[in-house]
């Protein structure tokens, strides 16, 4: 069982970066293009044309075991960060974020090495 997702920074022209949490930078792409199309009716071939993406650093907590509802789940941090907003996290094995309610978010104390 592992965490699957990395930040990507996502870059299209006359934009802001703006932070993707995915598995792979195709699938970063992938939904910066579904941000978009909200706006813009452009196909994805056009889409790439116009859309970079690369590895952004990621904060110190991206990734933290944390338990969320009882079970094993990975913090995802760096992406909308609100501290009094809802935890945005992932699954074991996921290549999609959630976010959960704080009261049901416990935060596993650090492993022993």
């Amino acid at each position: 069982m592992t965490f699957r997702l990395k930040l990507y920074r996502v870059q299209v022209v006359g934009f802001a970066d703006v932070n993707y949490a995915a598995a792979s930078r195709g699938k970063a792409i992938a939904a910066a293009w579904r941000d978009y199309s909200h706006a813009y009716d452009v196909p994805f071939k056009e889409f790439l044309k116009i859309a970079a993406a690369r590895r952004a650093q990621e904060p110190d907590d991206f990734g933290k075991r944390i338990t969320v509802g009882g079970e094993p789940a990975y913090l995802v941090t760096g992406v909308y960060p609100n501290p009094n907003g809802y935890i945005r996290f992932a699954r074991e094995d996921g290549e999609q974020s959630l976010f959960s309610h704080p009261a049901d978010v416990v935060m596993d104390p650090p492993q022993a090495s």
